[in-house]
């Protein structure tokens, strides 16, 4: 799998020439980027989805950051907001202020923004650039284009978030083996180490979910998150109708997976079990678990 560098700077919000300000709303595992040269965000097979700013919303490979606003619900907030506002630190603003009454919404920052690259591998459906994120500046020019080695993803902010167990694995199948593995090791000295979030994680250990308020207290991988909230949402009251709804529509539900430590393939249904008594609980880690989209 071949990187470009894309330089440019990271922002959280731009002013419009009528004075208006448009925020962001970042969370752990995105945020936007004003690249310098947009044209090399648009030689890929997907278009990127520019904003009036000329900014890209960014989707950092190979992590999952708890939902802070995932079709307005969201996951345990302190453990988020944690990841967020690392991920603002690791990237350079000194100080972020929200709006009042909003707290995911940026009323400015310092400073307003800030210089970085990114190594971009490809455009995902929504038009966000699927992103290594880095900080400073790279000696390589803008556009370069190669293979990223293990000590140079090992830089990135993403890796910095798993490494400190404040984000999830999240693999898909267009990511190197070698980087997986080395995100892979990341996340398991993170969760060894009881570090960020692992002390509450329930992904693997069994939680009773009645409905989207239990669901919101837990920290658990944000996928299986995702459907949850989707399945509630569908109207559905009782959990343990969730795996066959997951299968009832696979391409839209069921994720296609394997298992990294044995190369069996899988589905998120086959790797989810729910008692009868409505408890819920993963049978393979994330962090062994690479999805294959459909």
């Amino acid at each position: 799998m071949s990187y470009r560098i894309v330089k440019g700077r990271f922002r959280l919000y731009f002013t419009s020439s009528n004075g208006r300000r448009t925020s962001s709303q970042p969370d752990g595992d995105s945020m936007w980027f004003e690249p310098d040269a947009p044209s090399l965000l648009e030689q890929f097979e997907r278009d990127p989805s520019f904003n009036r700013g000329g900014c890209v919303q960014l989707r950092l490979e190979g992590i999952d950051a708890l939902e802070l606003h995932y079709e307005g619900n969201h996951q345990n907030q302190g453990l988020a907001a944690a990841a967020r506002d690392a991920l603002l630190q690791g990237v350079g603003f000194a100080d972020v202020e929200f709006v009042d009454g909003s707290p995911l919404k940026v009323r400015q920052s310092v400073p307003e923004a800030v210089p970085g690259y990114i190594l971009v591998s490809g455009i995902d459906t929504h038009g966000r650039p699927i992103s290594f994120a880095y900080a400073g500046t790279s000696d390589r020019p803008d556009g370069w284009r190669g293979p990223i080695t293990v000590p140079w993803m090992e830089r990135s902010l993403n890796a910095g978030l798993l490494e400190a167990g404040l984000v999830y694995p999240a693999f898909y199948s267009s990511l190197g083996d070698d980087l997986q593995a080395a995100l892979a090791a990341g996340a398991a000295r993170a969760a060894s180490g009881a570090s960020g979030l692992w002390p509450l994680d329930r992904t693997i250990r069994r939680s009773r979910i009645e409905d989207v308020t239990t669901l919101e207290k837990l920290a658990i991988w944000p996928k299986l998150f995702r459907r949850l909230v989707s399945f509630f949402g569908s109207g559905h009251t009782d959990v343990r109708g969730f795996v066959s709804w997951l299968r009832d529509r696979p391409r839209e539900r069921d994720d296609a997976m394997r298992v990294r430590s044995s190369g069996e393939p899988r589905t998120l249904s086959d790797v989810v079990r729910v008692t009868p008594a409505g408890f819920v609980r993963m049978t393979v880690a994330p962090l062994d678990l690479v999805v294959t989209p459909r």
